[in-house]
């Protein structure tokens, strides 16, 4: 599972989440969930739904195939 960094922030954006309340819910320092959220670094499968568990979603709405290649797109 790979995190959908747009999409973690498009949905905690949605839920008036700030990045602070956001850092605090899943214990992760500020710097590090702006880090995760930038790009910059990965997070664990575990911590991709401890953040989906905080924004009332599925894991899979913040995350991304781990091989984009093995995407089927159908047309």
């Amino acid at each position: 599972m790979v995190l959908n960094r747009y999409a973690l922030r498009a949905i905690r954006e949605s839920h008036g989440i700030t990045l602070t309340d956001m850092a605090e819910a899943v214990g992760l320092s500020l710097p590090m969930l702006s880090r995760i959220e930038s790009g910059e670094r990965n997070a664990s499968a575990a911590r991709i739904r401890q953040m989906a568990s905080v924004l009332g979603v599925s894991p899979l709405a913040i995350s991304s195939p781990a091989d984009p290649e093995a995407v089927e797109v159908v047309e």
